[in-house]
């Protein structure tokens, strides 16, 4: 079975870094484009500034308005024009399959951000990066970065693309929306987003590449230890009693 790892994090205007130093962090730009190693020369222990450039394999950005010419251009207006305690933008970290070759996994991490982008109303803005690792270059994993604006093709300029949106009020004539804000999807509120959607696209989309790769017995499991554990023990169980000791054995191994 390939390696399954997902966590997401949500991060509100004025905590951390913020949006535009996160941005840089994973694009490795800026104070993260070098790093300081300490180099042995004979009995002495000398520090060096690298470059970081290296552990970028791939940085891609979808879906940003107009005036966003950069990453860093959107991800700055974020923290500057958010509301106070507004979500800035949200994150999913995962692993991607040790088994699938780079281009494969590029292409792999850029589906899966356009499909969680497509919400109703059109797209949410993105930035993602893909990280070699430093232990291992072979093992990858991506950072995604998502805003919950929406960009619905309506001009704005960053201060009021951050405010809130035009709401019409009931029985009362339509509100022209550009004169708020860009809305926001609140499709992403609650914990029924991770676990129903976005956690079962991602093994979704994972599992068809590893299967057209010629891995169809290599699969991701996205549901918990929990519910595998049972699975397994149910199948021991039956497999017990149709008498197929050998593969009840191995169902043994797997819980």
């Amino acid at each position: 079975m390939a390696e399954y790892h997902l966590h997401a994090k949500t991060h509100n205007r004025g905590v951390g870094k913020g949006a535009g130093g996160h941005v840089r962090y994973i694009l490795r730009e800026g104070p993260y484009a070098q790093k300081t190693v300490e180099q042995v020369d004979g009995n002495t222990v000398k520090k060096e500034r690298v470059s970081r450039t290296d552990e970028v394999l791939h940085a891609e950005s979808g879906y940003l308005p107009e005036w966003a010419q950069t990453a860093a251009d959107y991800w700055d207006a974020a923290d500057q024009y958010e509301r106070k305690n507004g979500t800035v933008y949200r994150e999913l970290e995962f692993a991607l399959p040790q088994e699938l070759p780079e281009a494969v996994n590029i292409l792999l991490a850029h589906d899966f951000a356009q499909s969680l982008c497509a919400v109703e109303g059109g797209h949410t803005p993105y930035t993602l990066a893909i990280h070699r690792s430093e232990r291992d270059p072979s093992l990858l994993h991506c950072h995604l970065m998502l805003s919950d604006k929406i960009n619905d093709g309506i001009a704005r300029d960053p201060a009021l693309w951050f405010k809130r949106a035009a709401v019409s009020p009931k029985n009362k004539n339509p509100v022209d929306p550009a004169r708020g804000g860009a809305p926001k999807t609140q499709a992403r509120i609650g914990q029924d987003w991770l676990g129903a959607v976005v956690r079962p696209l991602w093994a979704e989309l994972a599992n068809q590449e590893l299967a057209h790769a010629g891995y169809g017995s290599i699969r991701i499991d996205h549901r918990s230890l929990e519910v595998q554990r049972q699975e397994a023990e149910q199948q021991a169980a039956l497999l017990w009693e149709q008498g197929d000791h050998d593969a009840h054995r191995a169902a043994l191994e797997r819980v």
